[in-house]
Formats: C-alpha cells, structure tokens, sequence
C-alpha cells in the first residue's frame, strides 16, 4: 500500500516499519521509534525474536488500518472510532497524529501491531508500540466467545471461563486502545462467573493445597489453566510431575472442567511471596500428551 497521498513521511516510515520486521533489521526498526523513548537494541531484537518464535520465520506485514487523530488541544482523552469498534487513546501533547494496526501474518496465528505516529519538527517517529497475539490456536476473539457461550450453556463453567479470558487477552490492548467488546466480555464474567467464584471451584476440587493465584493460559492446543501452589518445601522433579499430573486429570474428570487442554503447575516456597512470578523450582505444563 502507498499512503504517499497522505502524508510522504508516513509512508516512508510504514514501510521502513514492515521491511525492517520482514528482514529482522534490527537498526532500521529502531531508528523509526521517537528519540525520548530510547529504545535499546536489545528491546528491538526481543520484539523481532517474539515475532518470529510466535508466527515463524517467513511473516507477511501490511497495514490494516490506518486513523489519523485530531484531538484539538494535545489532550490524551480516548478517541472513539465507532465504525471499527474501538476507542484510541493519542499521545499526550500532539494534536495531529496518526495511528495504524500492522497485521502480521505467520504461518499459523496471526499477530497485530498497534502504532502510534508522532510529528517532531519535520519528521514522523513512532511514539509508541503494542505487539499483540490476533489468534490463539487459529481463532480469534470471536470465534474463542462463540465457543464459550456454548460452553456456558452446557454448564461447563471452568471452560467457559477460560475461553472468556483468552477472548479478554486477545482484545487488551493494555493503555493504547480498548475494543467495545472488551468491556461487554468483562461485564459478562462478573455478572454470570466472577474470578472469586471460578478460583473457589478450583480449591473445591483441589482440597489441601494452597493456591497462590490460577489463570488461563495461552496454550498450544487450546484451553490452558496455570496454578501456583505454595509449598512447605523444595520436591523432587519427578514428585512435582506426578503432583501435577494427579491434578490435571482431578480437574478433566469434572464438568467444570471438561476437556481442559493442558494445566501448567508453579510452584512456590514460603518466602517466594510474589503470586505473579515462578519460584526457583519454577513450573511444569502437563497435558494429555504427558500420558502418552
């Protein structure tokens, strides 16, 4: 595409962007990024390193859409784009800026960037930047709330949860936008399966065990759960598999979680306190290949 009509600097630096991730150049990406941000090449090189390990090698880049925002005084107020579903929040101090959703096409999911574009003096610079998973397992958001309204319907909790929460994660786009639907998903799971109700299904089955946090996960082949558990003190490798095992077919065996892909178990000592990072026994991913 050529958006020269637009403006010449924001094509240059739109195709500069999709060359430069095509070819993993690393310097030419990181010269498009505003000075004040000071991105380092070793940010740069784990950007184009995710791209990869996640979509493969041979990624296909193109501008899926493209907003040019005026905010009138350079305020940072979400933006609402009706006609895409979506509000954009602009860069503070600008008044005339553009934003852009790269897509990235690999071989099996796809990924979107989201960009903003910021004018200093006569140049175009990227003032920020959002890598984000499109799909997960070949569908997207909306194909993951089809399949969890089902699921739903049919009393499968625990499923339905998580295919709600990989739908949410596929939509955050953390400060830089919000989809309407991200909002309507949210209500939805606090309405009909708030979190507290969801992790106390879990410590209902699972009787015993402390646990420190549980969430989805994005999981090759589907639906994934993680649960922390704190532990007294330091098991064995193989005592840590077979725990973790026990569980994962402790929860497949209800209908809250029937057909659950795989279950990654973490483990913590007393005085790792943060629920949100492994402990030094780290964690371990079971599914039904483990039985194989």
């Amino acid at each position: 595409y050529s958006f020269k009509y637009i403006d010449e600097g924001l094509d240059s630096l739109l195709n500069e962007l999709i060359t430069g991730i095509e070819q993993s150049d690393q310097p030419q990406v990181r010269k498009l990024f505003h000075p004040s941000l000071k991105v380092s090449s070793a940010s740069i090189n784990n950007v184009l390193a995710k791209i990869k390990g996640n979509n493969g090698k041979n990624v296909r880049l193109s501008v899926e859409k493209l907003w040019a925002l005026y905010t009138l005084d350079g305020s940072a107020e979400n933006i609402p784009c009706e006609e895409d579903n979506i509000s954009i929040s602009p860069q503070y101090g600008y008044e005339l800026q553009f934003a852009a959703w790269i897509s990235v096409a690999g071989e099996k999911e796809l990924a979107k960037i989201f960009i903003s574009v910021v004018p200093v003096k006569e140049n175009l610079f990227i003032g920020a930047f959002n890598l984000k998973n499109w799909t997960h397992n070949g569908k997207d958001h909306l194909s993951w709330i089809k399949e969890a309204d089902k699921d739903y319907k049919d009393k499968i909790f625990g499923i339905a949860y998580l295919k709600y929460d990989i739908a949410r994660k596929l939509l955050f786009g953390k400060s830089y936008y919000e989809f309407d639907d991200q909002s309507k998903i949210e209500e939805f799971i606090e309405q009909n399966l708030n979190k507290k109700q969801f992790e106390k299904a879990i410590q209902d089955e699972l009787t015993q065990q402390k646990i420190l946090r549980v969430n989805s996960i994005l999981a090759t082949g589907g639906v994934g759960l993680m649960i922390r558990f704190l532990i007294e003190k330091e098991w064995s490798a193989h005592a840590i598999r077979e725990h973790c095992k026990k569980n994962y077919l402790k929860l497949n065996e209800k209908r809250w979680f029937k057909n659950l892909n795989s279950l990654r178990c973490g483990y913590n000592l007393p005085h790792e306190k943060d629920p949100t990072r492994d402990g030094i026994l780290g964690s371990i991913l079971i599914d039904h290949n483990s039985f194989i």
